[in-house]
């Protein structure tokens, strides 16, 4: 996991450099070369999620999905006051 995240923040970082130093031809073949990786790694992903789901055996949890959508909801509650909590106090001004 730390070597995933490791490499995409490299990417973040090095974006900047990376597109003053090549040429635009260069830039737009680069940007669609990795549209297409991206989209086929998107599809190998779906697939394998696929081929998984239909081979194995599963078994039904009630509580494991009841707690699951609590939680889930509870916490999309915090996040969402939580944000809208700071935008209100950065965008807050004191009139005098």
């Amino acid at each position: 996991m730390s070597g995933i995240l490791a490499i995409t923040f490299c990417g973040i970082t090095m974006k900047n450099y990376v597109e003053a130093n090549i040429s635009h031809k260069s830039h737009t073949t680069v940007k669609y070369a990795l549209k297409m990786l991206s989209s086929s790694a998107e599809t190998i992903i779906f697939m394998f999620l696929g081929v998984a789901t239909v081979n194995n055996t599963h078994e039904w949890n009630t509580w494991f999905v009841l707690l699951t959508i609590l939680f889930c909801t509870v916490f999309r509650i915090i996040g969402k006051y939580l944000v809208v909590t700071f935008v209100i106090l950065r965008d807050r001004k004191v009139y005098f």
